[in-house]
């Protein structure tokens, strides 16, 4: 911000009409409301009035950020260890019933996946 001032104000104190279009280009400026009969004060306060709006919308956006960040439950660490430890909960509680699976299947004389079947258990899981 200050490198942007600082360029148009060397500009504008060097009265070079050229590099001053040439540098409001650069940055991107729309030059064509700017009446011609500008002083150099008058161009100063529009580029102040410019980083100041720039500036306070910089402020709210770091606000938002602030705001949505404290309405994370964890940092994403926290979450990502949980989930893991979720997933291997989750993996021992499904060995466990296959396990059981297959011993009922066992004891009917039957084939696993046959039970599974009886019991809403696919292959998607």
């Amino acid at each position: 911000m200050d490198i942007l001032l600082f360029t148009m104000l060397f500009h504008l104190a060097s009265h070079n009409t050229y590099a001053y279009a040439l540098s409001c280009k650069q940055f991107h400026m729309d030059t064509s409301k700017e009446p011609k009969s500008y002083t150099d004060q008058q161009r100063i306060e529009i580029l102040r009035a410019s980083i100041a709006s720039l500036e306070a919308k910089h402020a709210q956006l770091e606000r938002d950020l602030t705001s949505v960040t404290a309405q994370l439950i964890d940092n994403p660490d926290t979450t990502c260890k949980r989930y893991t430890q979720l997933l291997h909960e989750y993996n021992d509680i499904k060995d466990v019933g296959q396990g059981l699976m297959g011993l009922l299947a066992e004891a009917r004389g039957a084939r696993q996946i046959e039970v599974e079947k009886e019991f809403g258990v696919s292959d998607e899981i």
